[in-house]
């Protein structure tokens, strides 16, 4: 594929006052190898200069305006108002790291017919932008099936290439979600009959830079916990998957600990292991080891002393008299 090539790819950023990082996202794909033939700014009400940021590239931007209604909805916009063939969606505080993201994941995307989403790895990053750590999901949801896709929520939207006609089938992204949007986009594509693949590189960074990290962590976990119960309601659920509802719940509400915990929330990780035990027969040491067993699966270079050592893994360790086992 010849460098800077056009292609049928749409790269939609749904953006709500992202000024400040708007600039960063957009010369991130116009730095591509393969240029997308339009890339797609929906301002969702913004209140600051996320606008004069999207009309400074001129002709090279879509610009498009509407009232505040959610990331869920701007994304859906962005996919009406799309012509590729195949959509990127880039979250506005957000950028890719790899230039040729999009050439790569088209490339394997065009090799599987039943195909409707390539993902890849990401890296975290501060809000200056400067690396933190690279996340590889792939080395714990290997598969991407329906099981690998609920128990590990292993996409981020940033790192999403889409068939445009998959989404279409399943009706675009649900507005009724507010913050687990990607994980139910995946999980209804994969009902919907489509295999989702890895492209295993990083490709894209995530910045880590909201004040209300926590906030949008608990509203997380409520999201997900009313998800599940909907999602194990169904009647089509296949029925190896049906058994798997208190597994499943358990290592949802491990995955929460764990982002309180990379929030530095130690309390509300605590919680969130300690809700977990509903789910679970396991004795106290086997508790402890299934945690930390985890903990270590979403991050290979977890600081296992720190957490070790904290009060909150202390009163968790100390729990054994509470405990059967």
């Amino acid at each position: 594929m010849k460098k800077h090539q056009e292609v049928e790819v749409s790269v939609v950023i749904p953006a709500y006052n992202a000024g400040a990082y708007l600039g960063k996202a957009i010369e991130s794909v116009l730095s591509q190898t393969l240029r997308p033939i339009e890339i797609i700014v929906v301002d969702d009400g913004s209140t600051d200069d996320t606008g004069t940021v999207a009309k400074s590239f001129g002709a090279r931007v879509r610009y498009i305006h509407q009232e505040n209604s959610g990331s869920t909805i701007a994304k859906n916009r962005g996919l009406k108002e799309s012509r590729g063939e195949f959509v990127a969606t880039l979250d506005a505080d957000d950028f890719f790291v790899s230039a040729t993201k999009l050439e790569r994941q088209l490339e394997l995307i065009k090799q599987f017919p039943s195909c409707g989403l390539v993902g890849s790895g990401w890296m975290n990053v501060d809000k200056q932008g400067a690396k933190i750590e690279s996340r590889e999901p792939w080395r714990y949801a290997a598969k991407l099936d329906l099981t690998d896709a609920i128990v590990w929520s292993p996409l981020l939207s940033s790192v999403m290439l889409f068939r445009k006609n998959a989404l279409e089938r399943v009706n675009g992204f649900n507005p009724q979600i507010r913050i687990i949007e990607d994980y139910d986009i995946v999980i209804r594509l994969i009902f919907a009959g489509f295999s989702i693949e890895w492209l295993r590189e990083i490709t894209t960074a995530y910045r880590l830079h909201d004040t209300n990290i926590t906030r949008k962590i608990s509203l997380m976990e409520t999201e997900l916990g009313n998800y599940l119960d909907e999602l194990f309601a169904r009647d089509d659920l296949p029925a190896d998957l049906a058994e798997k509802e208190r597994p499943i719940k358990f290592a949802s509400r491990i995955r929460m600990a764990f982002k309180y915990y990379e929030a530095g929330e130690r309390v509300e990780m605590k919680r969130a292991l300690l809700e977990s035990m509903r789910f679970s027969d396991l004795s106290h040491g086997r508790l402890l080891y299934s945690w930390l067993q985890s903990f270590r699966g979403y991050d290979p270079k977890l600081d296992e002393i720190e957490l070790l050592e904290s009060v909150e893994w202390k009163d968790l360790v100390e729990m054994r008299s509470k405990v059967p086992g």
